[in-house]
């Protein structure tokens, strides 16, 4: 019999190599599964790795990186074992991670887990795993199959993101869902201790706010960083969320970043009455002050929306209240050019209020003066 040479000498890759990799990606045009038949009676250790030149690919990780499930089947029914089927590459690649990153067909993918490929093994140096994969993708039908075959739905990468995280991250309210059905933890925190309900909360992703208050616990609604899911609905300026959290918290405890700003700090610096309101008719107080000393009212009274200190007026506040400067919100207002706003403190205002001074020892009024109070309902 003639002797076979199972190297070819110019890319130092075998003929299974060849066989199996159908010309994508090294010059071969087209899968022979007679001539891989034939190879197979001659050779037995079919998933030798090559040197640098495929980067520890086997046969096998060339076949699924194409999706070639007929050259799969040819090399995995032959005499591999799941040992063989978990080789990984130089990239920390199995031929399972390879055909989910690909986005080969699910045919494809459970041929591969039924065969013993592994699921819950890491295949990058993030600790990115497949059910992460799946999550962002949004492929609920795939994740579903790993978490039935046993996969680990509490998984978390190096930045300690979960797959439920993820999800609250891209929108995937299917993909969460199926995480829930196998009872992910729905408050595992990442890196920077942020929840999936702040992640939704930030990202605006409304259907995933309310999926995720309806399955956790009351007491667990501000569990994770100090910038709690309030203070991330407000800064995305959700309506939606803001209220949904409101909803399902009867009692707001007092909420504070690391600059003690409250989630109605923010709110009146930006440009949504409606969650001011939604806020102070829960209960926010207008009177606590930030690092700087600052009251929301302060914020609120250089804030270019007028209607923002409309909102904050209409209910009871404390006007004398001055920050770290000894300025009050008139001091602000006036300082800053803010007419308007200016004119319409004073209507609200004692005159001993108006007469403060501050630090510098200035007068809010000798600015006021200047500004012809307006009424309520100015327009300009």
């Amino acid at each position: 019999m003639m002797m076979v040479d199972f190297k070819y000498s110019i890319l130092e890759i075998s003929p299974f190599h060849m066989a199996a990799s159908r010309g994508e990606m090294y010059c071969f045009y087209k899968f022979n599964r007679k001539i891989l038949n034939i190879l197979l009676q001659y050779f037995e250790n079919i998933n030798f790795c090559t040197q640098e030149k495929l980067y520890g690919y086997t046969p096998v990780h060339l076949a699924a990186s194409i999706s070639n499930i007929d050259c799969l089947k040819a090399l995995l029914e032959h005499s591999l074992t799941p040992q063989d089927l978990n080789i990984k590459t130089k990239d920390n690649l199995t031929a399972l991670s390879i055909s989910v990153l690909n986005k080969s067909s699910e045919a494809l993918i459970r041929y591969l887990v039924k065969k013993g490929s592994h699921l819950n093994i890491p295949f990058s140096s993030h600790l990115i795993s497949l059910i992460h994969v799946a999550c962002i993708r949004g492929n609920s039908s795939i994740l579903e199959f790993f978490l039935k075959s046993a996969a680990d739905s509490n998984q978390i990468t190096e930045n300690r993101k979960s797959g439920a995280l993820l999800c609250a991250q891209v929108g995937s309210l299917l993909c969460l869902k199926v995480l829930h059905k196998y009872e992910a933890d729905f408050n595992l925190l990442d890196a920077d201790m942020y929840s999936p309900l702040q992640w939704a909360c930030i990202k605006g992703n409304n259907d995933i706010v309310d999926f995720l208050l309806q399955n956790i616990f009351p007491e667990e609604v501000f569990h994770g960083s100090i910038f709690s899911s309030l203070h991330c609905a407000v800064f995305n300026q959700s309506i939606h969320s803001v209220n949904a959290i409101l909803e399902m918290k009867r009692e707001i405890p007092q909420l504070f970043d690391i600059y003690l700003r409250t989630p109605l700090h923010y709110a009146v610096a930006l440009d949504e009455p409606s969650i001011v309101e939604s806020l102070l008719n829960s209960g926010a107080s207008l009177s606590i002050k930030n690092s700087l000393g600052e009251t929301p009212i302060h914020i609120a009274a250089v804030n270019h929306n007028r209607s923002i200190l409309d909102v904050c007026l209409a209910h009871s506040c404390d006007l004398s209240i001055v920050d770290h400067n000894g300025n009050t919100a008139l001091h602000l207002a006036c300082l800053g050019g803010h007419k308007e706003n200016a004119a319409l403190l004073t209507t609200k205002m004692t005159q001993e209020e108006i007469s403060i001074k501050n630090n510098q020892g200035e007068i809010a009024e000798y600015f006021s003066q200047k500004i012809r109070p307006v009424s309520d309902d100015c327009d300009s």
